[in-house]
């Protein structure tokens, strides 16, 4: 339980660190402000601690390089989702290298006959893709595309198809119930990166609950 603990800990110390910095990315500042005053900054950033804290703590059990590989990504998606959210742009650069790593990871274990996240990886790469081109880069991009990309790289195929759905299905509520508001549809832009994130935050905890649950309800058997 102490270690449970502890661990818990160091990654909700990493997420007040992550927002943190987002917030400066975000609005551009040039100095790091380590305890935001404003309502809305300190909601952000007490958001990111109580993920981060909640998902490492589910995590624990069994813990795995894997597991921690996704709490790292998390803390990416985190950082991706606040700066969309102030400023509607994505910093591709740290999702670069993540993704690089991931990369890397994922050829080890196709080595060793684990070629899962490879699959899921490309499949994610499709269906982004394919979403962009539909829409003609309206809404989604190249940010979005590398994002699920390294989200399908940390996921099993079942984890990545659970996280699109929510990421889908959140989006358009939220994005229907603003423009209702707004009286607003076409060119009405809004960040879906915490939408992404939420989906991969519910896959990595539960998603194989999820995935185990709805086959269990046809008799599907694997």
């Amino acid at each position: 339980m102490l270690n449970q603990l502890i661990f818990s800990a160091v990654f909700i110390l990493l997420g007040w660190m992550t927002s943190v910095i987002a917030i400066k990315h975000g609005y551009e500042r040039k100095q790091l402000q380590l305890f935001p005053s404003q309502r809305k900054e300190a909601a952000i950033v007490l958001s990111a601690m109580v993920v981060m804290g909640f998902s490492a703590w589910q995590l624990w059990k069994p813990l795995s390089v894997l597991n921690i590989l996704q709490l790292i990504i998390l803390l990416i998606l985190i950082h991706a989702s606040i700066t969309d959210i102030l400023s509607l742009q994505i910093f591709t650069k740290p999702i670069l290298i993540t993704l690089t790593i991931m990369f890397i990871f994922n050829l080890i274990l196709f080595m060793l006959g684990q070629p899962h996240n490879l699959l899921s990886g490309a499949l994610a790469a499709i269906l982004m893709f394919g979403i962009i081109t539909i829409t003609k880069e309206k809404g989604m991009g190249e940010g979005d595309l590398l994002i699920f990309v390294l989200m399908g790289l940390a996921l099993s195929i079942g984890q990545l198809i659970v996280s699109f759905y929510i990421m889908v299905f959140a989006g358009s509520i939220v994005g229907l119930t603003i423009a209702g508001l707004k009286h607003k549809l076409h060119g009405l832009k809004i960040p879906f990166v915490p939408f992404m994130t939420l989906g991969f935050c519910v896959a990595i905890i539960c998603g194989n609950l999820i995935v185990t649950a709805y086959l269990a309800t046809f008799n599907i058997i694997l």
